[in-house]
């Protein structure tokens, strides 16, 4: 909740035209961009989609109690003229050109009212573990808040900010992106003192020539960052380290090879996650990574590094780390209701790498809790890849036929080419099953005999958090034991 702010104020800060001004003093707290999840007394801001018009929804914003909107001069200027002789309208509102814009105006002042230091997160995949582990780290040397769910776009990281406490000390941010230029945007409208860069991979590349490419948009927060901030890197990635002079701040690596904070020595905990060390300044350092999967070490990494830079102790880091929770659909680990599966659910998105990661968690997890269970894939069509789409899913399929997988259901027209590269290197066709519905998955699963190992993963489009919705139930049994 920000502090308070007449609406008055708003209008200036967005350089809007007020309409329909109030007769009494009302003062902002608090903003909404929808009306399904709008508050008493927010300020319901009309952002304008591909697919949405929020200055259809004024009107209902009033009704369920907003004390102000910012809308389209377009829509509104015109409206508001006809009905200024019987002084009629919905409410206050603030009409500006673009609401998209004012809206990331407030964002940007709103952060510069805040006393806590700003971390913001990118990478092409794992933003979101990155943020969390983060966040649980930080929270043992200071007041804590960060982005929520996938808040992590011109819309998401203003309201992350308004919904960052006072007293807050730190903020952590996630900023994603699909275009050049956008993080550059989302840094000018979060001004962060640190960044962190996690890896560049192929997720972009529909939107996007090369990797080269990817990496330079990732990059676009190097220049963003104060002298005296910081920048963390994956020094495993020589895309990241290679751009490192763009920083006028000191630059920190992480990695496996590489890096001044270096992991090394990973041990499965099952599904308690990794224990792995650290190495820095010649010293070793033991921390437990919660979060399933080895690539999730490199992660919790970028989180140790920023710990130590800002002051904490190698204890209190280990402490906040541990406690970082599961996220639904990222590598969760359930049970189906009728006990037949163990189910790592990471039907959250999907990318090469990201397919790869899980599928490799998958196996680790069989061997220490129960290598007797086969293994079965569900995998839907891995979306955003542009002319790359046909090679990654085969190179995807090439990997699987090269891993202990027994079964392999499919969903999607790409998956074909996953089939294709499996058969190519050894899977026998008749383990292949292509479904054309998650109603088909569920049957064809239901038809399965015996206890298994399930993996399901697939971009957010195809919904397959439905699919375990249904196989797991609305509790998400977790598993335990046995």
């Amino acid at each position: 909740m920000t502090a308070p702010v007449r609406i008055q104020q708003l209008a200036r800060i967005v350089g809007g035209e007020m309409l329909y001004p109030p007769l009494h003093p009302v003062y902002a707290t608090s903003f909404s961009i929808d009306t399904r999840t709008l508050k008493k007394g927010d300020v319901f801001v009309a952002v304008k989609g591909p697919h949405f018009n929020g200055n259809d929804f004024v009107e209902k914003a009033f009704l369920k109690g907003a004390c102000c909107a910012i809308v389209s001069r377009l829509r509104w200027h015109l409206k508001a003229r006809r009905e200024e002789e019987t002084e009629l309208g919905p409410g206050p509102l603030v009409a500006v050109s673009d609401t998209t814009q004012a809206l990331a105006k407030l964002g940007a002042y709103f952060r510069r009212k805040l006393r806590a230091a700003v971390i913001a997160v990118t990478g092409s995949i794992g933003k979101t573990a990155t943020r969390k582990m983060l966040a649980s780290v930080l929270a043992r040397a200071g007041k804590t808040c960060q982005s929520r769910s996938n808040y992590n776009n011109v819309y998401g990281v203003p309201l992350s900010i308004f919904e960052a406490r006072p007293d807050c000390e730190y903020l952590v941010l996630e900023l994603g992106m699909n275009a050049k230029g956008e993080i550059a945007q989302l840094a000018d409208i979060c001004q962060p003192d640190y960044g962190v860069v996690t890896n560049v991979s192929t997720c972009h590349t529909e939107f996007f020539e090369s990797l080269d490419d990817v990496a330079d948009a990732k990059a676009e927060l190097f220049g963003r960052l104060p002298e005296d901030g910081a920048i963390f890197v994956n020094a495993d990635d020589g895309r990241l380290v290679s751009r490192g002079h763009l920083a006028r701040c000191k630059v920190v690596g992480f990695g496996f090879s590489a890096g001044e904070f270096r992991g090394n020595n990973l041990r499965s905990l099952g599904e308690h996650g990794t224990a792995f060390d650290v190495v820095y300044g010649g010293e070793s350092h033991s921390f437990r990574c919660p979060l399933l999967g080895a690539h999730n070490v490199k992660n919790a990494l970028a989180a140790i590094a920023v710990g130590r830079h800002l002051g904490m102790s190698w204890d209190a880091i280990a402490e906040g780390l541990a406690q970082t929770s599961p996220m639904p659909h990222r590598l969760d680990l359930l049970s189906s209701r009728d006990g037949r599966f163990r189910l790592l659910d990471d039907s959250y998105n999907s990318s090469p790498a990201a397919v790869r990661a899980a599928i490799d968690t998958l196996l680790v997890l069989r061997g220490d809790l129960d290598p007797t269970r086969p293994v079965i894939l569900v995998l839907a069509d891995m979306l955003e890849l542009g002319r790359l789409s046909e090679s990654e899913h085969y190179k995807v399929g090439v990997y699987i036929g090269s891993r202990p997988i027994d079964q392999l259901f499919l969903m999607g027209p790409l998956s074909q080419h996953i089939a294709r590269g499996a058969c190519d290197t050894g899977m026998a066709p008749e383990r292949i099953h292509h479904c054309q519905s998650i109603y088909d998955l569920q049957v064809a699963l239901d038809e399965v005999q015996g206890k298994a190992w399930v993996l399901v993963k697939g971009s957010r489009a195809w919904a397959l958090d439905r699919l375990v919705e249904r196989l797991c139930g609305e509790s998400r049994q977790k598993v335990l034991n046995g």
